[in-house]
């Protein structure tokens, strides 16, 4: 039960305070069933645990909020290039040897919501 507290802790340091309130809604809808958080009462007794696929839900969410240093993002970046450059070397021919990886940069003013992306498509060898 205390990871349990803690997970929702962290949710809440995260997301505001509504944010373990907004998932548990979201997890009642898409299971169809109401959500059983964790109680201390009830843990006295050995009953108290709470649902375990709400705190999967809740652990998932947490896992896609967590904080990311510019370095790791920036190798993101680069590693999406790269995936996208092989993608179109298995599915363009002999064309796609032109293409390449350029540089990653941080894209400003990223929205908390939303990945910012720029493409550059340039002539090369033209």
């Amino acid at each position: 039960m205390k990871t349990q507290r803690a997970l929702e802790a962290l949710l809440t340091e995260r997301g505001g305070g509504k944010a373990v309130d907004e998932l548990v809604e979201r997890y009642e809808k898409g299971s169809g069933k109401k959500a059983d958080r964790a109680n201390r009462v009830l843990a006295l007794v050995g009953r108290g645990g709470g649902d375990r696929g709400l705190y999967e839900a809740l652990y998932q969410r947490l896992v896609e909020t967590a904080p990311l240093a510019e370095s790791e993002l920036t190798a993101l970046a680069q590693r999406r290039g790269e995936a996208a450059v092989r993608a179109l070397e298995e599915g363009a021919g002999a064309a796609a040897a032109r293409a390449a990886v350029g540089d990653t940069e941080v894209a400003g003013g990223a929205a908390r919501k939303g990945i910012q992306t720029r493409l550059e498509l340039g002539a090369v060898g033209s």
